[in-house]
C-alpha cells in the first residue's frame, strides 16, 4: 500500500453485460485390456457459463461438464471399518463451496477432517464410489449474498452409465447472518432417479452462535426420506466451546440414526451416537524468538450404537507439542482405544472375529518450514492394534529448488501383525509441477500401490492461450507391475476458450 496512488482520467466506464461464456471441445481416446473393445475414440464439446445477476449474487451454469485436467486422487490405506475421505478437486464444485457449508465453522476439527457427517459431499455428483467418472448433462448454481443473506442453489442432472441410471440432484442452502460470526439456517439435498422409489431427501435446519468472541455454540437437525426406509431417518449434532488463544475446551453430542441415509453427503460412521469433549492448554511464549507456544491437549470421544446403546468405540488421547514460530511443529500422541465387534470384520484382508479389544498406540508427528527450498512433514505410528500390532510411517518431502519447480515426494508403510494373519501396504507417490512460463506449466502425479502392484500416472500439460482460455493435454496410464501389462490408459486434450459478452 506504500507504492499505491490514484488513477486519473477513466471515464464513460460501464459494467456491461458481466456475462461470460466459455465453450470447449475435447478429444482423444481410452484403452482398457479387460473391455470390448479395448480402444474407444472419443470427441465430445461443451459450454460453462457465468452471469453476474447482481454484484454480490452469481449464476453459473454448465452444458456436459467435463473435468479432464483435474488431477486424480491421491491413495489411501483404510486401517478402519469405516469409509474413507477424498476431497473435492474440481474447480466447478470448489468456487463458492463454503456457501453450502452446514453445521459447522471449521473451529471444531474441520470441514471435512473430523466430521462423522457432511450433509452435503459434492463428490457425489458425477463420481461413482470408486472415483469412476460418470457424464454430466448439465446444471447450474446461484450463490452469492441477499442483504444479510447468504443463498445457494445447485441443480446438476447426470447421464446413465452401465448400470447406473439417470440421477436428477438439486441442493439449496440458505442462512442468516446474525452479529458477528453467528448465524441460523436450513440445507435441503434431494437425489431422484427415473427407477421408482429410488429417491433420497435431507433437510432440516443449523445454528451457529458466537459470544464474547470465544464462545460458541453449534447445533442441527437433519432428517432423510429414502425409498423404502421408514423411521429411525434423523442425525442431530450439538457442540460447544470456548476457545481463546491459549485455551480450548469443547464438548459435543451427535446421533445418526439407523436409516438415515445422505446420498448426496458423506458419512463416515452410520448408526452411532457420540458424545465427545476436550480440553487444551496452548500457553504462548511471548519472549521467545524460536518458540511460539507449548501444546497440551486431552479429547475423549464415546461411541455407542444409535439403535443398541451399547458402546462400540472409547477412545481417550493425550498429546503434547511445540509450534514453532516458523510454523514447524513437532507432538507427541497416546491413544487408549477400546472397540467392541458385534460381526466378524477385516483389515488389510486379515480377519478380525467379533469382540472386545483394549489397545494402546503411539504417534509422533513432525513437520518443518514449508516456505523453505527443502521442507516435509512426517508421522509414526506404533503400538498394540486390535489383538496384534501395527507400525505405520508416513512421510511427504517437499523440494522447491528454484522458482519454476515444485516437487513432492510421498512414501507410506503400513505394517499390521495381528493373530490371524499379517497385512502390510507401501504406497509411493511423486508430484511434479514445473512452470515453463506465467502461461505454461507441466503436472505429474506418479503412484505405485504395493499391494496392488499398480503404478498409475496422470500427466497435464496446461498452455493459457488467452485471459482464462486454456489447452490442456492429459495422459494417464496404469499399469500392472507383477505382469508388465498395461491395465488402462487415455490420451485427452481439451481446448476452452472465454468470451465476455
Amino acid at each position: 500500500m506504500s507504492l499505491a496512488g490514484t488513477l486519473r482520467g477513466l471515464e464513460n466506464i460501464h459494467q456491461g453485460r458481466n456475462l461470460k461464456i466459455k465453450p470447449f471441445v475435447t478429444g482423444g481416446f481410452t484403452e482398457a485390456r479387460n473391455r470390448s473393445p479395448k480402444r474407444k475414440n472419443t470427441f465430445d464439446g461443451g459450454l460453462d457459463m457465468k452471469y453476474g445477476i447482481t454484484p454480490s449474487l452469481t449464476l453459473d451454469a454448465t452444458y456436459r461438464m467435463d473435468f479432464a485436467q483435474v488431477e486424480v486422487d491421491q491413495q489411501q490405506v483404510n486401517l478402519t471399518r469405516f469409509n474413507l475421505f477424498f476431497p473435492e478437486k474440481r474447480d466447478f464444485f470448489l468456487e463458492n463451496a463454503g456457501t453450502f457449508n452446514f453445521g459447522t465453522s471449521g473451529n471444531f476439527g474441520g470441514f471435512g477432517t473430523g466430521e462423522n457427517l457432511i450433509p452435503f459431499f459434492s463428490r457425489h455428483i458425477g463420481l461413482s464410489d470408486d472415483g469412476t467418472p460418470i457424464p454430466i448433462a448439465g446444471g447450474g448454481r446461484v450463490t452469492g449474498q441477499l442483504g444479510r443473506y447468504d443463498v445457494g442453489v445447485l441443480a446438476m442432472k447426470t447421464e446413465r452409465l452401465g448400470s447406473t441410471p439417470s440421477n436428477n440432484f438439486m441442493v439449496g442452502r440458505f442462512k442468516r447472518n446474525l452479529m458477528t460470526n453467528s448465524w441460523v439456517g436450513a440445507l435441503l439435498t434431494n437425489r431422484d432417479s427415473a427407477t421408482r422409489g429410488d429417491y433420497n431427501r435431507v433437510y432440516g435446519p443449523d445454528a451457529r452462535f458466537q459470544f464474547f468472541d470465544r464462545l460458541e455454540f453449534e447445533t442441527y437437525l437433519l432428517k432423510s426420506d429414502t425409498g423404502g426406509l421408514v423411521g429411525n431417518d434423523q442425525a442431530r449434532k450439538f457442540r460447544t466451546g470456548w476457545r481463546d488463544d491459549e485455551l480450548n475446551i469443547s464438548a459435543g453430542y451427535s446421533s445418526v440414526q439407523a436409516n438415515f441415509r445422505p446420498d448426496v453427503g458423506f458419512l463416515r460412521r452410520p448408526n452411532v451416537t457420540e458424545y465427545s469433549g476436550s480440553f487444551g492448554y496452548n500457553p504462548l511464549l511471548r519472549n521467545s524468538a524460536t518458540i511460539r507456544n507449548l501444546r497440551f491437549e486431552t479429547t475423549l470421544n464415546y461411541q455407542a450404537g444409535a439403535s443398541s446403546g451399547t458402546v462400540e468405540t472409547r477412545t481417550q488421547t493425550i498429546t503434547t507439542g511445540i509450534q514453532f514460530q516458523n510454523q514447524a511443529s513437532i507432538s507427541f500422541v497416546v491413544d487408549q482405544t477400546f472397540d467392541r465387534l458385534t460381526r466378524d470384520e477385516g483389515i488389510l484382508g486379515v480377519s478380525l472375529p467379533r469382540g472386545d479389544y483394549k489397545y494402546r498406540s503411539y504417534t509422533a508427528n513432525a513437520s518443518s518450514d514449508r516456505r523453505r527450498r527443502i521442507g516435509g512433514s512426517g508421522r509414526v505410528v506404533w503400538g498394540d492394534f486390535w489383538d496384534g500390532s501395527r507400525t505405520s510411517f508416513d512421510s511427504t518431502v517437499n523440494l522447491r529448488p528454484t522458482y519454476r519447480w515444485n516437487v513432492d515426494l510421498i512414501y507410506s508403510r503400513n505394517r499390521v501383525a495381528l493373530i490371524n494373519g499379517r497385512g502390510a501396504t507401501d504406497l509411493f507417490g511423486t508430484r511434479l509441477v514445473y512452470g515453463f512460463s506465467p502461461h505454461a506449466f507441466f503436472n505429474a502425479f506418479v503412484q505405485y500401490n504395493a499391494a496392488t502392484q499398480r503404478l498409475s500416472s496422470n500427466i497435464r500439460f496446461n498452455w493459457i492461450h488467452h485471459p482464462l482460455s486454456d489447452l490442456y493435454v492429459v495422459y494417464n496410464d496404469t499399469r500392472d507391475t507383477a505382469t508388465g501389462q498395461r491395465v488402462e490408459r487415455a490420451l485427452i486434450i481439451k481446448f476452452t476458450i472465454l468470451f465476455n459478452v
